[in-house]
């Protein structure tokens, strides 16, 4: 949890459907752009889910557990946490209890991925936990998108952080750790293996502006590597989608890129100006604007 993260009272009462609509309409914006929270709260929201009202009486514990596939059974601290504040006590306790005891919580993070990439740039699209600019990637056609270029001998603690998250999910496949492994796999210019991953969390639970961003970005990057239109389409409805939940500068950014990739012209040249009225990174609007440029010059010849 970081210092711009809401509080673990406030994400309790977020959770428990406590709070005043001005805090909440705070906490759901920042739960559109901040993965970690984001990826959190659904975690909460199905331990508590999965409690259900066997939370209420000690035998629901083990009715539930013996129902659970073995791979999924939750930690009881986080079950007691779950039963707390489905009960209404104490929910301020659910949070912590749950960031210590959810599987796989403590498997490398977003922000940490974000460290190791030490700013390198691996695609054309944004990554939702990357605001930091780098000099765009040169693209790659034709090669196998199961093969990486970057994170082997270039980047050896990426490729270690990776393995760890993998084995998060072979052991417990939760939303968060789906998402992490997905971003990883997307640094490591493994795009097909980063579409499975980010897919499979995004079937887990309500989408969120980073998760649907970061879809639109891999859909990107695998397009680049086999030209196939198909994946501009998906990448524009996920980065769509992502834009209506969260107008964020990154779903901003994908949703020109995949439109002027897919040559509605007219459309990415307004999608670049507005991107341009939000984004404050001088380095990502000059970059932007070039773009603009670039493709005003085109339409110009036509």
């Amino acid at each position: 949890m970081h210092s711009d993260c809401p509080s673990n009272q406030n994400l309790a009462a977020f959770i428990d459907g406590r709070l005043d609509s001005r805090t909440r309409a705070s906490v759901v914006k920042h739960l559109s752009s901040c993965v970690e929270c984001s990826a959190f709260v659904s975690d909460a929201i199905a331990i508590r889910a999965a409690v259900g009202d066997a939370a209420f009486e000690p035998r629901g514990f083990a009715q539930q557990e013996s129902t659970m596939p073995r791979g999924n059974l939750l930690p009881f601290r986080a079950l007691a946490a779950a039963a707390a504040i489905a009960a209404g006590v104490a929910a301020v306790l659910f949070v912590p209890a749950v960031r210590e005891s959810v599987p796989g919580l403590r498997s490398p993070g977003s922000e940490e991925l974000a460290k190791v990439a030490h700013g390198k740039r691996v695609t054309d699209a944004r990554i939702a936990a990357l605001s930091a600019w780098g000099e765009p990637p040169q693209t790659l056609r034709g090669g196998g998108d199961e093969t990486s270029d970057y994170g082997n001998d270039e980047n050896s603690e990426l490729l270690t952080k990776t393995a760890t998250i993998q084995e998060a999910v072979d052991a417990h496949p939760t939303r968060r750790n789906l998402r992490n492994l997905g971003i990883a796999r997307l640094l490591r210019k493994e795009p097909q293996l980063a579409i499975d991953a980010l897919e499979r969390a995004r079937a887990l639970g309500p989408a969120d502006a980073a998760l649907l961003n970061d879809l639109a970005a891999a859909y990107t990057e695998r397009r680049q590597r086999t030209g196939a239109k198909t994946d501009d389409e998906k990448a524009l409805a996920y980065a769509e989608q992502a834009w209506q939940l969260g107008k964020t500068p990154a779903a901003a950014w994908n949703r020109a890129l995949a439109l002027q990739s897919l040559e509605k012209n007219a459309e990415a040249k307004a999608a670049w100006a507005q991107y341009l009225t939000i984004e404050k990174d001088l380095a990502w609007r000059k970059e932007a604007q070039q773009r603009l440029d670039d493709l005003n010059e085109l339409t110009a010849l036509r």
